[in-house]
């Protein structure tokens, strides 16, 4: 005991050592974490005057040669991965004796922490789930297996992006470095069952360690559980869990289908790959797909979205492409240009309809054509809402007040003759961090945040090919 706490205080001195040392070009701030790849450092880059987390990986691993080549070769292929819900890996470097890797500085906390100091809204967990799938499919794209996913990997930043950490990173030791002593209770519990018997694996292990975070993000414990590594991972290997439906009772059957077969434990019942859960996901936002819970049913979302005449035809990827940047969480704004007569307005409308099961509080369309004063671009908004004003507030008040804890779309139609009350906008979604605006304009509104998307005339059918 007395050994083990004279090396703790050793670790701890040295490790309160490197505050204020500069390595490289990096000046470490202060400690931010450590697991069993190493200890992680808040520092700040002095050649590009940026934050950087810099993850000095443990000694006994880079006295391996063959285990150090194979970091260089995985960092190589994480470091090539160009995704926003994926940490880039900026270096691989190594000073006095210390390897170690620069990485993109991620604000916010892990998902782990997120969801046991709060439960999450099914929603939230969908758009979670879409996130880190989208992630996993870049990397799988290029050949880059995780093999260590779970939520204390992942980041949520203060906007709610996920950020996938620690690519590749597991794969560097070999695949026996996470079932000896390196690995902890909490790696072990989002294994595989091919991965806890030492087999090798390939990316359907991923998809298994997907299902596990689900699982725990809607439920609130694990899937598979042990007082220990061997009761667990028999657990793992052997049994079935707890149904979700008898520990929450609001998440929709079909949720529930894609945990329950991204569990399968074996490999040819399971997900083959992440495209397949991306279209099962994507089909439960899909208003008529969603099956009706005890609490609440799709219809009985707030909205004013007037029913289509006549279906959306030739605008399919525009539609897809932007349903997916207003599931985003940190696209808070998207203007929809082009000329007049394009197809704005409806496909806005269409985009509006598709993502209604998103905001718990609704979508609201405001049509601003017959207005001209830039003034009157609030109280049009707070009409539309049913917002009560007061004397005692100004309109700007109310209308924060009324939205500030709201998660709510709002559409936008025909800002361009209204275009200087953009700041106005600007000042609610800065207030009111759930709200999001889909707006269509002949022009671009030039605020901060802005996401442009250009809409493009409909090609004509050529009467020659007809």
């Amino acid at each position: 005991m007395k050994r083990r706490r004279a090396k703790n205080n050793i670790e701890n001195n040295s490790e309160t050592a490197m505050i204020g040392k500069t390595i490289s070009h990096y000046r470490i701030l202060e400690k931010l974490g450590e697991g069993g790849m190493g200890v992680v450092y808040k520092a700040e880059d002095a050649k590009l005057q940026r934050l950087t987390a810099l993850k000095f990986l443990p000694e006994n691993l880079m006295r391996d040669a063959e285990a150090k080549a194979r970091l260089v070769q995985e960092a190589r292929a994480a470091a090539a991965l160009n995704h926003p819900n994926i940490c880039t890996i900026y270096e691989i470097n190594e000073s006095e004796g210390q390897s170690f890797l620069a990485l993109e500085f991620v604000e916010g906390e892990t998902l782990r922490k997120t969801f046991i100091s709060k439960q999450l809204l099914v929603n939230s967990v969908i758009e979670y789930a879409i996130q880190i799938a989208e992630g996993l499919q870049a990397a799988h794209e290029k050949g880059v297996i995780h093999r260590d996913l779970k939520s204390a990997n992942l980041m949520v930043t203060p906007k709610g992006q996920i950020k996938i950490m620690d690519f590749g990173l597991a794969k560097l030791a070999g695949s026996s470095f996470l079932t000896k002593e390196n690995a902890t209770m909490g790696t072990v519990a989002y294994m595989s069952p091919e991965q806890a018997r030492g087999k090798k694996v390939d990316q359907r292990t991923d998809l298994w360690s997907f299902g596990v975070v689900l699982y725990e993000i809607l439920t609130g414990q694990l899937p598979f559980q042990g007082d220990h590594e061997q009761v667990l991972i028999y657990a793992i290997i052997n049994e079935t869990p707890e149904p979700i439906s008898a520990l929450r009772a609001d998440v929709p059957n079909e949720l529930e289908n894609i945990v329950n077969k991204a569990l399968q434990k074996n490999l040819t019942n399971r997900y083959q790959s992440v495209e397949e859960i991306l279209f099962d996901l994507n089909k439960i936002l899909e208003p008529a797909s969603l099956s009706p819970s005890p609490t609440k049913s799709l219809s009985a979302h707030l909205h004013n979205l007037p029913a289509p005449a006549t279906p959306l035809i030739g605008r399919e990827s525009e539609l897809e492409a932007i349903t997916k940047l207003l599931r985003r969480p940190e696209i808070r704004l998207i203007t929809l240009t082009g000329p007049g007569g394009t197809g704005k307005t409806r496909l806005s409308l269409q985009v509006a309809t598709n993502v209604l099961a998103n905001f718990d509080d609704g979508v609201f369309f405001v049509s601003l054509a017959p207005i001209n004063d830039p003034a009157l671009v609030l109280s049009t908004i707070a009409e539309t809402l049913g917002v009560i004003t007061s004397p005692l507030r100004s309109l700007s008040e109310s209308l924060t007040a009324h939205l500030a804890e709201k998660r709510l779309l709002l559409v936008l139609d025909n800002f361009e003759q209204i275009v200087a009350a953009a700041p106005s906008l600007a000042e609610l979604l800065g207030a009111c961090p759930e709200l999001k605006i889909l707006v269509t304009s002949r022009v671009v509104l030039h605020l901060t945040g802005e996401h442009e998307f250009a809409v493009q005339p409909l090609a004509t059918p050529d009467p020659k090919q007809s």
